[in-house]
């Protein structure tokens, strides 16, 4: 009287061990994933680039330490380590048995090597350099033991370490061999550096001889695809497994796809548009233009609600984030403190003070940008004009427009910029866009922002240990930020990442809008 229930039990137990194995990663296949720009350079530690730290910092390269999918810090090369009381010496234990792409040895003289060279301001490595930004010396305890000295604490070096392309440790010999065309990427991780055709495709293949496992994946394939709609496209036939900067206005359709997952992951990042605060020195005629410009609509319109009006020069995702005002949209209070500063109607409507109109330049990516973008600077553009402020928009290729911002002052050729940041800790979060000390080309402060008071607090910040220390300083830091308004304050940044729902093991690394990672991804 029992068999019944027990072949439907046998049935059940058979059903379920099948889903497992359906479910179990299976080694092998190729992914092919369409970017919306393309890698700028091959040398990480020269790269500000997303997707360059995304695409090889991520999968050619292992950092001693990395950010997980919480955005805590977990080991990778560094087993472990341990500071001193004083917080000015960090000792890192490493990981034995590690070699790099090119069969050269992982040791203590590796990463010695990799930080003295990021550290070399001869070698103008500004990525590098801010992973490991207030180490003075390097010593090699012993083969697997390395030890960091700072002059003062160092309250984000773990952080600042984790980035993905920032801390990447790359071969000594790889380096010190590297032809003229440029660095051929040598790391330690699960992928080897394939090839590169600009324009085309870059490929990497599996490391079959990786320590921490050989990847799923045989070989991943990243292809440029700046047009947002042929992405889509890519991702619905199935040519692409994976796409970058889902077009905001493809969504809808898409997630009614049941062959397509799309994620929008929370993040740090945020996005804005650097005003030239020496070509525009009176904050406020900056304030003016936060109010001038429609940051709800914009959200809810072009970004399809995809977003966050921004409260702060920083996103929320950060720890010690501070909510310390808004730019309501105020079409006459941006009149009126354009009067204030002196700024008249004159002919065709712009504004004139001294025989000079508010004629701003606006630098824009043409191809390659983020989601939203030429709409968002047409959309800005509209929003000054009615105001009085006349905006000249100048498209520059991508890799062309980053180069462009990160020009000197007297070499660039724009009054705005639109930009986009987002990082794991407040320190380059805030340090490298709007410290005086990073104003280009020594680093992204685009704006040219300078206030003494900023930068003590940014520098004390970074000397700080201990989140409940740092944020008084960092909120005060955000507070001043927000008053003298360097930026046009738009938005905190989401990125919709798609893939075809046999693409398994991607995950969403929260220190930047769109960060995705494919190491122990595999297809079904």
């Amino acid at each position: 009287m029992f068999s019944r229930p027990h072949r439907v039990t046998g049935v059940i137990m058979v059903c379920a061990l099948a889903a497992l194995a359906e479910a179990q990663p299976r080694q092998g296949g190729v992914l092919t994933w369409a970017a919306h720009q393309e890698v700028d350079q091959t040398d990480v530690h020269r790269s500000f680039s997303l997707l360059t730290g995304m695409v090889l910092g991520r999968n050619v390269f292992d950092r001693l330490v990395e950010h997980n999918e919480k955005l805590e810090i977990v080991p990778r090369l560094a087993e472990r380590w341990e500071t001193s009381p004083d917080g000015k010496t960090w000792t890192f234990h490493l990981r034995k048995g590690v070699r790099f792409h090119d069969g050269t040895p992982f040791d203590a003289e590796a990463v010695k090597f990799n930080v003295e060279r990021a550290l070399n301001p001869e070698n103008r490595l500004l990525a590098g350099r801010f992973a490991y930004g207030g180490v003075q010396t390097v010593e090699v305890v012993s083969e697997h033991v390395v030890r960091f000295t700072t002059k003062e604490p160092v309250g984000a070096l773990l952080d600042n370490m984790a980035d993905s392309g920032f801390g990447a440790i790359q071969s000594p010999k790889a380096i010190k061999e590297a032809p003229a065309a440029g660095v051929v990427p040598t790391g330690t991780g699960p992928f080897k550096f394939g090839s590169w055709t600009r324009g085309d495709q870059l490929v990497l293949e599996a490391n079959p001889d990786y320590w921490d496992g050989r990847p799923y994946l045989d070989r991943i394939v990243v292809k440029p695809v700046p047009e947002g709609g042929t992405r889509a496209s890519l991702l619905e036939t199935g040519e692409a497994q994976l796409i970058s900067q889902v077009p905001f206005q493809d969504l809808g359709r898409l997630r009614g796809n049941k062959a397509v997952v799309v994620e929008t992951a929370p993040a740090t990042s945020w996005q804005y548009i650097a005003v030239d605060t020496l070509k525009v020195p009176d904050p406020r005629v900056r304030q003016a233009l936060n109010h001038a410009v429609d940051k709800r609509q914009i959200v809810q319109t072009i970004l399809f609600g995809v977003g966050r009006v921004a409260d702060s020069p920083i996103g929320s995702g950060y720890r010690m984030h501070a909510s310390v005002g808004a730019y309501d949209y105020d079409p006459a209070r941006a009149k009126q403190l354009l009067a204030e500063a002196g700024w008249r109607p004159g002919s065709g409507g712009v504004l004139e003070k001294d025989g000079q109109r508010l004629a701003l330049t606006f630098l824009v990516p043409s191809g390659g940008g983020y989601s939203g973008w030429p709409e968002l600077s047409q959309a800005v553009q509209s929003y000054l004009k009615a105001v009085g402020v006349e905006v000249k928009l100048v498209a520059q290729e991508w890799a062309t427009y980053l180069a462009t911002t990160r020009k000197a002052p007297a070499e660039r050729g724009f009054d705005m910029a639109i930009l986009s940041w987002g990082t794991a800790d407040p320190d380059s979060g805030m340090r490298i866009v709007l410290h005086s000390a990073s104003i280009p080309p020594a680093g992204s402060n685009v704006a040219q922002y300078q206030n003494p008071r900023v930068d003590e607090l940014l520098t004390r910040g970074a000397a700080t240990i201990g989140v409940e220390r740092r944020a008084p300083l960092y909120r005060q830091a955000q507070q001043i930020v927000w008053k003298d308004a360097p930026w046009i304050f738009l938005s905190e940044r989401r990125e919709a990442v798609g893939r075809r729902a046999n693409l398994e093991g991607v995950t969403a690394i929260p220190s930047s809008a769109g960060l995705v990672d494919v190491r122990r991804a595999w297809i079904r």
